[in-house]
Formats: structure tokens, sequence, C-alpha cells
């Protein structure tokens, strides 16, 4: 599991004194992973280099003498991400092991909220070490809600625009939270794979091929914004500008937990959990859930959609794919809602199937029972019913 609680700064960098041996070499934003062999003393480390599968080149177990100011211990194993400047080799850890069963380290209780353990654990779970347990219940404190990513969104619009000038990152971040008017198919699925919930494991999979990272992800400009305002260059630009660069920070930290928070509960749960990442006005809060059918005798796959509305009140959509077709299931809370969305199913259906999506069925009905948000969907459609 890749840790997630310590964000980039500018001083999370590891320079390359020399290599024990013969010559190596990187190309620039080539990931790799690494172990740290020893400890010199006065910030430097010896570290065993494991690079992208088929991409070896001779370097699998070469070892490297490095400095950096980040706290490592024997025995740590990171992910790196290769750069070079005038000074020459250097990396940036993008990642860390962790190990969540033996940490030893308590959690600031300033920030911890009680909260009920979730009731979707899989099965087994209660099998689990009770540490394992408290800090699950622990990290629910940390979630966030939908609505409140117009924080973020005006944290964004606050920031100077010589900044934005200067660092594409911002405008990277703001692109990734659309208004609700803006969203369509393609762009809902972007913003899924974005959120920040599979950046490591995309980043495990770009080392595994030998490949650098492309595109955008919502942890990873949160990360690098951070770094960007956390620096020395850029304080007396937010000084000038009246803003407090703490603030920024914690913000950042605020839906960094967050997502640390989703990528948890998908490992747990063995499923992909996530934020609605979209602006909207109308909107309370939303999760989306992403799970496979586990009975070896089936192949199907559900989408869960919650949502809190304002006008609306609360809606569960459940969408399972099995056997070519797709079967709809709708709650809501409010029966004038029920009775909007009854309305309007037909063309529900002549929309799916126009365009090539054959549906089985559709249901909408009323109900109140349900769940807590930060606590998934319990259970899904029967599809063998």
């Amino acid at each position: 599991m890749i840790d997630a609680n310590a964000p980039l700064r500018v001083d999370n960098i590891i320079r390359v004194e020399r290599p024990v041996g013969e010559t190596v070499s990187f190309h620039t934003g080539t990931i790799v992973n690494a172990e740290v062999m020893d400890i010199i003393g006065s910030g430097m480390v010896m570290l065993k280099i494991s690079p992208p599968a088929g991409k070896s080149e001779g370097l699998e177990g070469k070892t490297i003498k490095a400095k950096t100011l980040v706290p490592l211990s024997k025995g740590d194993l990171i992910i790196l991400e290769a750069h070079k400047d005038d000074e020459g080799l250097r990396f940036k850890i993008i990642g860390r092991n962790v190990q969540w069963l033996e940490a030893e380290e308590p959690m600031d209780s300033a920030e911890i909220i009680s909260c009920e353990l979730p009731e979707t654990l899989p099965k087994g779970a209660e099998t689990l070490p009770p540490k394992f347990l408290e800090l699950f219940k622990n990290m629910c404190s940390f979630r966030l809600k939908s609505g409140d990513f117009k924080i973020l969104k005006d944290m964004l619009n606050s920031i100077p625009q010589l900044l934005k000038d200067n660092f594409q990152e911002f405008d990277a971040l703001q692109n990734l939270l659309p208004e609700i008017e803006d969203m369509n198919t393609k762009f809902f699925k972007k913003i899924v794979e974005t959120s920040g919930v599979l950046y490591e494991t995309r980043l495990k999979l770009l080392a595994l091929f030998g490949k650098t990272f492309q595109g955008d992800d919502q942890k990873r400009l949160l990360m690098k914004i951070r770094d960007i305002i956390d620096s020395e260059q850029t304080a007396n630009i937010l000084k000038y500008e009246g803003l407090n660069k703490k603030d920024l920070i914690d913000t950042i930290d605020r839906f960094l937990k967050n997502i640390e928070f989703y990528q948890l509960s998908s490992n747990i749960n063995d499923m992909l959990f996530t934020y609605v990442p979209i602006i909207w006005n109308d909107m309370r809060d939303g999760e989306m859930i992403f799970k496979k059918e586990k009975r070896d005798d089936t192949n199907a796959f559900t989408c869960d959609i919650k949502l809190d509305l304002v006008k609306l009140g609360m809606i569960l959509v459940t969408i399972t794919w099995f056997d070519m077709e797709f079967y709809i299931y709708i709650h809501a809370e409010n029966p004038v809602t029920v009775t909007t969305l009854n309305a309007g199913k037909s063309e529900l259906k002549n929309r799916m199937e126009h365009s090539g999506l054959k549906v089985a069925h559709i249901n909408i009905n009323q109900t109140n029972d349900f769940k807590s948000f930060g606590q998934g969907i319990p259970h899904g459609l029967d599809i063998r019913v």
C-alpha cells in the first residue's frame, strides 16, 4: 500500500551522490522502486534500485549512494521519479510503502472525530487486528462532502495569476473540477479515473511497463501544488496578495486526506469507492462505487451512485451489467422525485437502447432506508433472481 500521508514538498528530494560500482543512468520521468539498504549518516543513504520490468538495462539490484533531507529508515520501500538538473541526477519521492498494521505513531487526536465503523467490510474482516480497524474508523473523519469541493475551487480562484502563468498545475486541477452543466459521458469517465483514488495503482502499472506518467490526476496535482505553495519562491507573492500560506496548505491537506479515506475504503472492500468531484450547487454530497460480482459462476459488474440533492432529496442508482444487459434500480427518498423519475423511465430506456445498450429492467421506488455516506452500499442487485 502506498503512503499518501506525506505530500510532496520542496525538500522531498533524494540527490544521487554516486553509484556504487558501475555508472547508472535514467531517463527523466522514469519511475523506479527503491529499498533503503543502509543509513550512513549526515543525510546519506544507500538505495537498492529496482527498475521497471523490461527496462532494467543492467540496473536490476544496482546500489546508489544518495543524500536526502527526507526521514528514511533501513528497510523502507519507496517509489521514485527520476529528474536531472544542473547538479546532476536527483529523485523525487512520489510514494512510500506503509505497513499499516505495524504503525506505531498515534494519529493527532485533534484531527480525529468519532464515527461509526462502516458496515461494508469484507467477509472475515472481524478477524483483522484491532489496530487496523481503529485506523480505518479514525479515517472516517477525513472524508469530505462533495459539496465541499467548492472550497477547493474558491481556493484555486484566489491564486495570483502570476503563479498560474508559471505553474500549469493550478489550471489543470481546476479543469478536473467541472460544473454540472459541463458534464458529459467522456468527461464523467475522465473525472472518475483522475479522482486520485487510483493514483498509486496507475503509478505501479507505469513502473511495471516502464512508462512515464502522462495526463492529470487530482492527487498528483494536489501534491505538486502543495509543493509549489510551500516553496520559498512563492512566499512573497502570496504575502503580497494577502494570502495565508498555511491556510492554503491546510486546505490542500484536507482534500488529500479525503482521497486517502477513499483509497483505504476501496482497498479493504475490494472495490473502487470514490467521491463525485463535480461542482453542483444542488448537490450536498455524492459517492460512487464500482465493483465486480464475486461469485465464480457470475460475470457481472455494478455501479452504485448515491446523491444527496437539495431539491430532490436522497437518490440511490444501482446499475448492474450482466449477460450483455443492464438492470437499473433507482431508489429515491422524496415521493415527488419518484413520480418525476417514473415519468421519464421510457425516455431513459429509449436513449440507452438507441446508444446500443440493451436494457433488461428499470425499477424506480420510494424508500427512506439509506445508508450513511462513507459506508458504501452493502448489497447490490442479485442478478440470479
